[in-house]
């Protein structure tokens, strides 16, 4: 695997955290924790 190729796999992983950390926030009215964030990403990815 290249740089640019790790690069753009790191990026799209922040993207998905920032994106997944807002939808937490908006459910649970506060910050969720890296706990709540990492639940949330094994529950709506391991079925894939």
């Amino acid at each position: 695997m290249d740089t640019e190729e790790n690069s753009d796999l790191t990026e799209a992983a922040v993207q998905e955290e920032a994106f997944v950390r807002e939808k937490l926030k908006e459910e649970l009215g506060r910050e969720p924790t890296a706990e709540e964030v990492s639940e949330w990403l094994r529950e709506h990815t391991e079925s894939y």
